[in-house]
């Protein structure tokens, strides 16, 4: 007999319906710099960024001034190299905290002397 009891559906409230954004990490960009020396040196790879870059590992990065490539590339780039990161900026997005753009500035070490990569 329970079982032909009629329910109501259940009505959304206003909290149901708020889609939560999903927001990135905050890092600074001290720690980011950090990260990219370890992909330099192989103990990180370009996917351990994907939360800081909301899975966007095509953000345009601006390298040395001159160039302008994607994270992917730059990870390519430096891994397995000596550098020294002399200046890194961080564009981040207000609303997600998500990095969308990048500015570094390093050198690499080669035969004993640092220069421009």
């Amino acid at each position: 007999m329970l079982q032909y009891v009629p329910v109501a559906p259940k009505t959304r409230t206003q909290k149901d319906s708020v889609i939560a954004i999903k927001k990135a990490p905050k890092i600074s960009e001290d720690q980011f710099e950090i990260l990219l020396n370890k992909v330099a040196e192989g103990s990180k790879v370009k996917d351990d960024f994907s939360e800081y870059l909301c899975d966007d590992l095509d953000i345009p990065i601006v390298k040395n001034d001159t160039d302008l490539l994607t994270f992917s590339q730059l990870c390519a780039s430096i891994k397995g190299k000596k550098i020294r990161i002399e200046s890194i900026r961080l564009n981040k997005d207000k609303q997600n905290n998500c990095i969308k753009g990048l500015n570094i500035s390093y050198k690499v070490k080669k035969y004993l002397i640092w220069s421009k990569d």
